[in-house]
């Protein structure tokens, strides 16, 4: 399961799940407000109840043309070693629920709890996915993480290439407070930010990086090479390509200062 993309461009995707959620609100729309005036290309991964029940904030999400939307499932349900075809009805399932709805959807799935059985990727590959995890986690859903513990905690953590987990279904009352410092944090240290398909884009099997009329600043990853599914990102892989590993692991060093983009 590939959890960043290559270390060899300055570029963060800062993405954001929709978890079915039974607490009130279920949406931060003030997060969705402030990607869209920074101008942030951004995914997210949207499980199909989620969107069932929250019609008006999904059509809010499919609004923005720089925004793209990635699978999270259907009934956000763990999975487990073994049980293929459960798997399967989640990534299929959930993509059906997003269609119906109008949406354009990026086969790329993120499978609910960061879950990674042996069997994923193959059963994502045969569903016409490509299984994606992250390797910036600051902990959002917790309502006791601080806005300045999340923006610390992926400010000083992102490196080239990396994917951050955030969340949009109102279960981390941080997160809206946190990102204007956030965005601004990874611009300061050089980052662009942009889509997950573009950052995994050289991966085998991840979408092509979006056309110009949805892109914000220049396109492309230069430089990757698929690492075997076996493989395990460590310290030599920083600069190899992406990474491909059992389970997501965030990373507590920060990179090397690089350019600075206009977003």
């Amino acid at each position: 399961m590939l959890v960043h993309g290559p270390r060899s461009a300055p570029v963060v995707a800062v993405t954001f799940d929709a978890c079915p959620t039974s607490k009130s609100p279920g949406f931060s729309p003030e997060i969705v407000d402030l990607l869209e005036r920074e101008r942030v290309p951004t995914t997210f991964f949207v499980s199909g109840r989620w969107a069932e029940t929250h019609p008006q904030a999904f059509a809010r999400i499919r609004s923005v043309p720089f925004f793209e939307v990635a699978l999270h499932g259907h009934r956000h349900r763990h999975l487990v070693h073994g049980a293929t075809d459960a798997m399967l009805a989640e990534i299929v399932d959930g993509r059906e629920a997003l269609r119906s709805l109008g949406a354009t959807v990026v086969p790329i799935f993120r499978p609910p709890f960061g879950d990674s059985p042996a069997e994923l990727a193959q059963v994502a590959r045969r569903a016409g996915a490509v299984a994606v995890a992250w390797d910036v986690a600051p902990g959002d859903p917790d309502p006791q993480v601080s806005a300045a513990s999340i923006e610390r905690g992926v400010t000083s953590r992102a490196e080239p290439g990396s994917v951050v987990v955030l969340h949009v279904n109102g279960r981390g009352v941080g997160t809206p407070r946190a990102l204007p410092g956030l965005v601004a944090g990874l611009r300061a240290r050089g980052f662009r930010l942009a889509k997950a398909s573009e950052v995994l884009a050289t991966c085998a099997g991840v979408p092509s990086a979006p056309a110009a009329a949805d892109a914000v600043g220049p396109a492309g990853v230069p430089g990757a090479s698929e690492s075997s599914p076996h493989e395990t990102a460590g310290p030599s892989a920083r600069d190899a390509g992406p990474a491909i590993a059992p389970s997501p692991a965030a990373t507590a060093r920060g990179p090397s200062p690089v350019r600075t983009d206009t977003p």
